[in-house]
């Protein structure tokens, strides 16, 4: 008789245990990829809107004329991993004797997400959500080109003047990361 009431214990133990095991497993293939995957969007849905805040702000500095005005820019934490801030320059345009160049602002992730901010406007993974009616200029003396790995990513940007060049309007800016 004991050693049935101990088996029935094993057996009951062993039950629930497996209950427990089979819960935990269709949990895991079922719903968690559901969860991360809505995490990834709303992370990828806040750093889109950083950037098009970030638009935005050279928008409101270019449109109020007041050179020497400085904003900063807080990219939110990122969960996506190895991410990666950078500004890199485009072709060369030349006004009054200075050389100026195009540059473009890229957040990228590994296969996850490309942001870019250039002359276009507003790219996500090539494609352009907020157009730009100018294109953003920097003075390599003042600005470098530059990449940057750490949290939180913060984007120091100064407004510095305007000027047309073949028909199409720059906006010069000095940027730095901070």
């Amino acid at each position: 008789m004991k050693q049935d009431f101990a088996l029935s214990e094993i057996t009951g133990f062993l039950l629930i245990f497996a209950m427990i095991t089979l819960i935990a497993a269709v949990f895991s293939a079922a719903v968690l990829p559901g969860i991360l995957e809505e995490q990834e969007r709303i992370q990828s849905e806040e750093i889109l809107l950083d950037f098009a805040a970030l638009k935005e702000g050279m928008d409101a500095l270019s449109v109020s004329d007041e050179p020497g005005l400085t904003r900063r820019q807080i990219l939110s934490p990122q969960i996506f991993g190895d991410a990666c801030l950078s500004l890199s320059y485009g072709k060369p345009v030349v006004s009054n004797g200075i050389t100026y160049r195009e540059f473009t602002i890229s957040y990228e992730t590994k296969g996850q997400l490309l942001l870019t901010l250039d002359g276009c406007g507003l790219k996500k993974n090539t494609e352009n959500i907020l157009p730009s009616s100018y294109s953003y200029v920097v003075n390599p003396r003042n600005t470098a080109e530059q990449m940057e790995h750490t949290e939180p990513f913060r984007i120091d940007y100064t407004w510095q003047g305007s000027f047309v060049n073949a028909g199409r309007r720059y906006q010069i800016f000095s940027v730095r990361f901070t």
